[in-house]
């Protein structure tokens, strides 16, 4: 049975109904697949149950995906009790809380759905960074930024960076005696790129550097070294030269000389050391006598046979040579620390100019949000406010993968949790306000971004107290029991779960922790023999183009990648059968489907050519595959073709851009075909000269593209190109899908974003474009989730979180190490692991033994984490894990501590057996769905009739109604818009002088004549025109009109001031609507009289001066009006405030310039 109630599956439904009870706080670690999604979810769901509201609840997810995921989730179940039938809503309720809810909480269920959607700030579903933003946003002067900050964006981030760098260089240009110079002189000394790597380790590590600095910087380094600030390297060589007993060396330089020739060589040092009177120098070429390559003590310097004083002299152990290491290892320690002391104050120096930058720009990036969100809520003098205020809207806290927290984000979580502890209990509350974190240190492998397991272990301990009620989930629901069973040979009794943590933390929980499984059908792990490197050796082939760092095809990863591609390819076209877990949980019995391509997930340590040598033998033998998980987006096929074209639009006699386009999937030209184009040019000809001459309809598509370019800006360039059809069936997006399949769409749509950026935040260029394009690194990180059909894959830590009926560990034989320009925490020895900053070797070869101890501390810890991503990828698969790996170069065996020997080791313990592969034998152990009497599921074919509206021409849309403003009909370039007065100083003002001229004689008019002054004040004020000379020129030019009896007709009481009118005449169709503005309208029983009032400073002396926009808007309010009042005489004047001046237009000039205005589109 698929359902078996068992002990074991009712004590695991009762730790998740536990763990969700609200009541409540929880800190519950969850093995891999038992369910914490699912428990975070049921927790929501009985919060809401109790009458909390969406927006008082906050989840805090690690990704993005993790987060839509969990909302989804809960949406479609909140959506599914409010339609389900009441005897299976009820058997929901009776699920979530073990027992039979009143009738009440039946409705109450079904109405949570509409409650979430109609709150308006919604469910709190969000990463702790989405978080950060939005509380920073909500208290930017209590967080001491501006209000308006932005996220810093990847492509930004690259530029304010390399902004910083030209700075820095600028600062150490302009002063040449400063620290900052003189440290930068030293890093670049050795080592050109180890600048760029501080640069990089210092954006990337921030808070370590601020941790560095509190520390005393480079001080406790010294102290640790035993070097006293007052003492130099130069005087410590001075004063082991003086030591040293250069006359007693001259006769054995000159015992050496007798002999063999590196005796020989030796001797002759020894004596110029003697006659060197540089001291350091002598010095120090006398010290590498002593020495090997790896900077160590040689010691077979002088074999006992030559001579036996000499070989008791330079004897590795004797007294002369533990002094001379002593003195290397000294001066090595000032070197050290001059090296640190210089890493730390260029990144300090930057990290300054960066913050600068950013502050400048109105940006912060992730690691500034979650710190200043740290600092607002420590701030003693505005945290309680803060925190007051998120009081009256967070009662509920839930923290999901609580194990890649870190220290900084848990101080936040932490203090929003005081809140919660320390609540008053005089407080009226209905229900207690809960913190709930749910994780598995075991799946902590984000270091890198300041995640430790041992401080999740350290909180659980923390939270636990005296208190032994600790929630632990160990059902897995995912794997089947063959998987679990593996896992746990390998991690509990192989005993490599306690080598996952520190000794002195661990819990003796975590030290006995078995999987159990609720699947009772079988699975099965697959061990195939290591892949060894052929003996056939590769022929060189002169014509070989293949990058220098892609696989031989007689490697042995290419091999492995080859035996992978065609093992798949035999399961999928056999029908192999997978268990369908979907089906058989629905139906309550084992069924079991053929194998398809998007069950299988090929997981990696890193993206190296073997990566994307998996994906290569994939797709040759045309298995669906998705391509990498993370992409160069310049580095892509489709962007480099894309680039490549616009490079050739720029530039047509750019023959290399030229050749990539046509051989691209846009032309698919052959070599043949490109070299019979190319041959027989002149050295003068170009490849576009030829191509017009030998292949004319091509380059008529390409001339097309070329003036594309040079009217289009960047987006709607590319845009043009992907929807141009060379043919008619066949669009260049659709070439492009052909030939480099649908993974193509993602970089595609990842460019055009680009350019959309490219275009909002300058003027378009496609030449500037390309050029700031190509100088960029943009990494496009691909979903990989959903299920599109295709073969995944990816690297472990984008596996995280996922799952597969198959699973593919190919890379299991190297191992990780520490990286030589790494800079590792500082503690004073073993015992004492109080932090005391950073620190980085001077070179590969030459370590500190005094910090030895360091390097195997952070060397632990890699190996820790390293096992955690191995219990990680294991608990990936459903029902099929297969174990392989390959030798590397012409070595014979791999390293006894990698994943391919703990895996094989823990096989030695289980019951295997052999069985055959596509390539040969392998061990398997769990037989998996061989029984002929397992339910099987068909492969289904989808058969899809196109239907025949496909092939109909598309009907003519009805088309959509245009709206236009008569003062736009018409233009003329001598006039422009709005008239500002000639006598403002300044014209930077809301309202322009016709206006505010327009505003009077609306108002006026209807104002008593005595009151009229004082008013025209009051608006003249509102609209803050303040100056007096001002202030008369306008009343002057009002009043002029509005006392004037030539004008009194028109402002008489029957009279209408900014008459609306909207509506079609005949004259522009039924789809053009005129929306007009009449300044003034006065209607006597046989005439209309329109007014529009112009208040240019010059005045037209005759009609035919007039602007024909003004003609143009006059004859279209007469259009207007006359359709409204067909019988009446339409008069139509000019009202000239300026002057002021009334002009009457002809109506047959009217007439006349509406002709012309018919041309307009309708």
């Amino acid at each position: 049975m698929v359902d078996s109630i068992t002990p074991d599956y009712i004590d695991a439904l009762n730790a998740q109904r536990s763990a969700a009870d609200p009541s409540h706080m929880r800190f519950v670690t969850a093995n891999a697949g038992s369910g914490k999604t699912r428990v975070l979810v049921a927790r929501v769901s009985r919060i809401l149950l109790q009458g909390t509201l969406p927006n008082k609840i906050l989840c805090l997810t690690y990704t993005n995906a993790a987060a839509s995921e969990m909302q989804s989730r809960l949406f479609r179940t909140l959506g599914e009790w409010s339609v389900c039938s009441e005897d299976k809503l009820e058997k929901e309720l009776v699920s979530l809380f073990g027992r039979h809810q009143p009738v009440k909480d039946l409705s109450k269920a079904r109405r949570l759905f509409a409650a979430a959607l109609e709150t308006p700030e919604g469910l709190k579903v969000q990463t702790i960074h989405s978080f950060c933003e939005n509380l920073l946003l909500r208290f930017p002067i209590e967080a001491g930024i501006l209000p308006g900050f932005k996220t810093l964006k990847e492509k930004e981030k690259i530029k304010l960076e390399k902004l910083t760098q030209d700075e820095i260089y600028q600062t150490i240009k302009e002063d040449s005696n400063s620290d900052l110079c003189k440290a930068i002189q030293f890093l670049s000394s050795d080592n050109k790129d180890l600048l760029d790597d501080i640069f990089e380790w210092a954006i990337e590590n921030e808070d370590k550097v601020e941790k560095w600095k509190l520390v005393g910087g480079t001080s406790q380094l010294a102290s640790i070294l035993g070097i006293k600030e007052e003492s130099t390297k130069e005087e410590l060589l001075k004063e082991a030269y003086d030591l040293t007993d250069w006359n007693s060396l001259r006769p054995k330089a000159k015992l050496l000389l007798t002999g063999k020739t590196q005796y020989q060589d030796m001797g002759k040092v020894i004596l110029q050391c003697c006659d060197n009177s540089n001291k350091i120098e002598a010095i120090t070429n006398y010290i590498y006598l002593f020495l090997n390559q790896a900077r160590t003590l040689n010691k077979r310097l002088i074999a006992k046979g030559f001579n036996q004083e000499l070989h008791e002299f330079f004897w590795w152990e004797n007294k002369e040579a533990q002094r001379i290491f002593n003195v290397h290892q000294k001066s090595l320690s000032y070197d050290c620390l001059r090296l640190n002391d210089s890493i730390l104050t260029i990144s300090e120096a930057y990290l300054g100019k960066y913050k600068y930058n950013k502050l400048l720009n109105y940006k912060l990036d992730f690691q500034d949000q979650i710190s200043m969100v740290r600092n607002l809520l420590k701030n003693k003098h505005v945290s309680d406010w803060v925190k007051y205020k998120l009081d009256g809207g967070i009662e509920h806290i839930l923290l999901d993968e609580a194990q890649d927290t870190s220290e900084t984000q848990w101080e936040i979580i932490d203090t929003l949790n005081e809140s919660f502890i320390n609540e008053s209990p005089q407080k009226d509350r209905k229900n207690p306000r809960t913190l709930f974190a749910v994780g598995d240190e075991k799946q902590s492998i984000y270091s890198f971004q300041g995640a430790e397991p041992e401080i999740f272990l350290k909180k659980i301990n923390e939270f636990l107290g005296t208190n032994d009620n600790e929630i632990r989930m160990q059902m897995s629901f995912r794997s089947a029991p063959e998987i679990l069973k593996f896992v746990d040979q390998i991690f509990v009794d192989n005993c490599y779960l306690e080598k996952m943590f520190d000794d002195r933390i661990i819990t003796p929980e975590s030290s006995i922790n078995r999987h159990l499984a609720h699947r009772t059908d079988q699975g099965r792990v697959e061990i195939w023999p290591l892949t060894e490197t052929p003996k056939t050796m590769e022929e060189a082939d002169p014509w070989n183009t293949r990058p220098v760092d892609a696989l031989s095809k007689v490697s042995s990863r290419e091999s492995l990648a080859k035996n992978i591609a065609s093992q798949l390819k035999k399961w999928i076209d056999s029908n192999d059968l997978i268990y369908d877990r979907s089906k058989s949980e629905n139906e309550k019995k084992p069924i079991y489907r053929p194998m398809e391509a998007s069950d299988v997930m090929i997981l990696v340590r890193k993206r190296d050519p073997f990566f994307h040598a998996i994906i290569r033998n994939l797709k040759t033998l045309g298995i669906p595959v998705s391509g990498a998980d993370r992409l160069k987006l310049q580095s892509t096929i489709v962007v480099k073709d894309m680039i490549s074209l616009a490079k050739f639009t720029l530039l047509q006699s750019d023959d290399l851009s030229l050749a990539e386009v046509l051989k691209g999937p846009l032309f698919c030209f052959s070599e043949e075909m490109l070299f019979e184009v190319s041959y027989g040019r002149n050295k003068k000809g170009t490849l576009w000269k030829s191509l017009k001459e030998k292949k004319p309809k091509i380059a008529n598509v390409l001339k097309k593209i070329i003036h594309a370019s040079k009217i289009y800006p960047p987006y709607e360039f590319f845009n043009f190109v992907l929807n141009f059809k060379p043919e008619p069936s066949s669009s260049f997006l659709r070439k492009i899908y052909l030939r480099l399949g649908l993974e193509a769409k993602d970089a595609l749509e990842a460019f055009l974003a680009q350019t959309l950026e490219h275009q909002r935040t300058r003027a378009p260029s496609l030449q500037y474009f390309v050029h700031e394009f190509i100088s960029e690194e943009l990494e496009l990180k691909r979903e990989m989730s959903e299920n599109r059909g295709q073969v995944r894959v990816m690297t472990i830590h984008g596996a995280k979180g996922l799952e597969a009926p198959v699973v593919i560990l190919p890379d299991t034989t190297g191992m990780p190490k520490v990286q030589n320009n790494a800079l590792l925490p500082i503690f004073e020895n073993e015992e004492n692991k109080t932090f005391a900053g950073y620190y980085k070797n001077i070179s590969k070869t030459n370590s500190l033994e005094k910090l030895s101890h360091c390097k195997e501390a952070k060397e632990g810890k890699i190996q820790q984490e390293y096992l955690r991503q191995l219990y990680v990828a294991l608990t990936r698969a459903e029902s099929r894990l297969i174990i392989c790996g390959y030798m590397s170069g012409n070595s014979s065996k791999v390293n006894e501590n990698c994943w391919y020997e703990i895996a094989s080791k823990a096989f030695e313990g289980m019951n295997t057996f052999e069985t055959e592969a596509a390539f040969g034998k392998v061990q398997a152990y769990g037989k998996g769905p061989e029984s002929p009497s397992v339910q099987r599921l068909k492969k289904q074919t989808i058969n899809v009739s196109v239907p025949n509206w496909c092939h109909e021409m598309v009907t003519k849309q009805d088309e959509a109604k245009v709206y236009i403003n008569p003062s736009r009909l018409l233009t003329d370039k001598k006039y422009k818009f709005p008239v500002h007065s000639p006598l403002r100083k300044n014209n930077d003002f809301k309202f322009s002088h016709g206006n505010i001229i327009h505003k009077l004689l609306e108002i006026l008019p209807d104002v008593e004549l005595d009151k009229r002054l004082d008013v025209a004040d009051k608006i003249l004020q509102n609209h803050n025109i303040n100056d007096k000379e001002y202030k008369n020129k306008i009343s002057t030019e009002v009043f002029s009109i509005l006392d004037s009896p030539e004008f009194s007709k028109i402002f008489s009481p029957g009279s209408k001031a900014e008459v609306s009118i909207i509506g079609s005449t005949k004259n522009f169709g039924k789809n053009v609507f005129l929306n007009a503005q009449v300044d003034r309208i006065y209607i006597t029983d046989n005439e209309v009289f329109i007014v529009d009032y112009k208040s240019n400073k010059d005045v037209p002396k005759t009609i035919g001066d007039v602007p024909s926009i003004y003609l143009g808007q006059m004859a279209v309010y007469r259009d207007l009006v006359r359709s409204v009042y067909p019988k009446h005489e339409i008069v139509c004047s000019l009202l000239w405030t300026n002057k002021p001046k009334m002009m009457i237009l002809d109506g047959d000039l009217l007439d006349a310039t509406l002709t012309q205005l018919n041309s307009v589109p309708n």
